[in-house]
């Protein structure tokens, strides 16, 4: 009968002769990566939907963690890459900085997969200031070169959520102002902005207001876009000439210091509007929108405006439309309309 004491014992035994295991190549084995076999694993992230899953799926599929002790299978790996740069394009998300950085130099140029490029904007936030170095060097040569179609989606994802990484807060604003510098990218982005449906629209949006080249789409946005509430932002800027926007950033306001009360506000940005467009038929337009957003907003714009004489025919049609409408938010901007609207000559 086996000696239950020796067979607690025995992991050990096996553990050391797994290390003590001699290979071929003189360092644990690993699986060289076929350059169809990871191009194939990317394309399957198709959906900007799936980047953010993308790196630990990478990771846990070719065995792409950090390495820690020898550095041997670095070596190999830094060796696979210099011989195959095309696997750039998966060490992006490897789990070794040493290994992000030297992918990010020699990623090829044009990047033709959405996802890599999506990599690629993630690295601008990585925890190594090396890694992020790169990065950017990578960023200069590769997105100018880049099909505006296979950047789009990347770019995308990355304006709705980039706001709040943390390491990137200096090199954002400098990101969007390139992107708004390629009219193929900014034409696509605003495109998009007009037909989506899903939420991150308004982010993407506030985003793309930093750059004064969105000026001129305001009037475009604030006509057909989709959701309303792009309608009623873009209408805004345009009434009020000036632009803001959130910066993702929070400061604690006291309310009694004495009590220990306070309140946390968003920070924002903000610049004045580039050019000043004919407002009228706009707002026309937006008193008579479906959504009642959009007509609130409508109406504050026509309260705003109620001492210039170029609006008093608007007012007089404003007062006409909701003159049945009974919402308490309508009633209220048309009672203080009412009250304050001038003596027409």
């Amino acid at each position: 009968m086996p000696d239950p004491k020796r067979m607690r014992m025995d992991w050990l035994g096996r553990l050391l002769r797994v290390i003590r295991r001699p290979t071929t190549t003189g360092h644990p084995a690993i699986k060289l990566v076929g350059t169809e076999e990871h191009h194939t694993f990317l394309r399957g992230y198709s959906d900007a939907a799936s980047f953010s899953s993308v790196e630990v799926a990478v990771q846990r599929k070719f065995k792409l963690f950090r390495h820690s002790g020898t550095n041997s299978k670095r070596d190999f790996e830094l060796g696979q890459l210099k011989g195959n740069p095309e696997l750039a394009a998966l060490f992006l998300f490897h789990g070794d900085g040493f290994i992000r950085e030297a992918a990010l130099n020699v990623l090829p140029s044009p990047i033709n997969l959405p996802v890599v490029a999506y990599g690629l904007l993630r690295r601008m936030n990585d925890w190594s200031p090396e890694v992020r170095s790169a990065a950017s060097n990578a960023f200069t040569r590769c997105f100018g070169s880049s099909d505006p179609s296979v950047l789009l989606p990347a770019v995308w994802v990355v304006l709705r959520d980039a706001k709040s990484w943390a390491r990137w807060q200096d090199g954002y604003p400098s990101f969007i102002n390139e992107i708004m510098r390629q009219p193929k990218l900014t034409r696509l982005l605003v495109m998009r902005l007009l037909s989506e449906t899903r939420c991150g629209a308004r982010a993407v949006f506030e985003a793309m207001c930093r750059s004064p080249e969105m000026d001129k789409f305001f009037m475009q946005i604030a006509a057909r876009a989709y959701q309303p509430n792009l309608r009623a932002c873009a209408l805004n800027f345009i009434a009020t000439g000036k632009v803001v926007w959130p910066i993702g950033r929070t400061q604690k306001v006291w309310v009694d210091k004495s009590l220990g009360k306070y309140k946390v506000i968003q920070d924002y940005g903000s610049r004045p509007l580039s050019f000043y467009p004919d407002l009228a038929p706009i707002l026309r337009a937006a008193l008579s929108d479906r959504s009642v957003m959009v007509r609130k907003e409508a109406l504050d714009v026509v309260t705003l405006h109620r001492d210039d004489p170029h609006f008093w025919n608007i007012i007089t049609e404003c007062l006409q439309i909701f003159s049945n409408d009974q919402r308490p938010s309508i009633r209220l901007r048309l009672d203080f309309l009412k009250r304050n609207v001038p003596k027409f000559p």
